[in-house]
């Protein structure tokens, strides 16, 4: 399944209702099953990812380069500059991760 772009815009306010102790995980799952945002599997993977980024913390689950650039670009603008820098950094980590997979994928 294609993940569309306006797909990736509702998962990530989603992510951040559940960042916010709003929703849960399971919620946010039902959620994106219900509206057929994207697979299950995907969202979760979504889920995690900004978890990580918001830690600062590598992750090892690929987003596409949209939703990557999405999630950088509003986790600056909601969260701000050290949020955003962690994210950077998460996101980087992910690229030597998977780089090192040797896929030659973004």
């Amino acid at each position: 399944m294609k993940i569309e772009n306006e797909a990736v815009r509702q998962v990530y306010a989603l992510c951040r209702e559940m960042y916010r102790g709003r929703i849960t995980r399971g919620d946010l799952m039902t959620k994106v099953e219900e509206q057929q945002l994207m697979a299950v599997g995907s969202a979760g993977n979504y889920a995690q990812n900004f978890k990580y980024m918001m830690q600062g913390v590598g992750y090892n689950r690929a987003m596409n380069l949209y939703s990557t650039d999405y999630f950088l670009r509003n986790i600056r603008n909601d969260y701000g500059q050290l949020s955003f820098e962690k994210a950077l950094h998460a996101a980087n980590e992910h690229v030597k991760y998977y780089d090192s997979l040797g896929k030659g994928r973004q």
